[in-house]
């Protein structure tokens, strides 16, 4: 039960801190890491909640919410190549091309009923 109530915790301490990137920093940086500290908000409120959870349906259904917050880490790279002044390294090519792979993983849990190649 402590597991689950520090996950909370974190959940909502991060959603904080990416609510300030946002509304207070108005600059790229600081966009793409807010992306990225919302996303493990995500991830880890989903874990909470599976931990939490005592049907398998529900159990599944934060499995599946996890994934949303899984798929938004994908900005990791961008966020390193402003971290190190490569700026030049973000283009919309590249954005496009690192969200491809996040984007299809996506749609195939959320059509996951019919083809069962997720969670079977």
């Amino acid at each position: 039960m402590k597991l689950i109530l520090l996950n909370l915790v974190l959940a909502i301490i991060s959603s904080f801190v990416s609510a300030y990137l946002i509304l207070v920093k108005r600059d790229r940086r600081s966009r793409t890491i807010a992306f990225l500290v919302i996303g493990a908000s995500l991830w880890t409120f989903g874990y909470a909640m599976e931990m939490f959870s005592l049907g398998l349906s529900a159990k599944l259904f934060w499995a599946k919410f996890q994934l949303i917050g899984m798929a938004m880490t994908n900005v990791m790279p961008i966020f390193l190549a402003y971290f190190f002044e490569r700026d030049e390294l973000v283009n919309r090519k590249s954005i496009i091309g690192m969200s491809l792979v996040p984007t299809a993983f996506l749609v195939l849990v959320i059509t996951d009923g019919n083809s069962g190649l997720i969670f079977s």
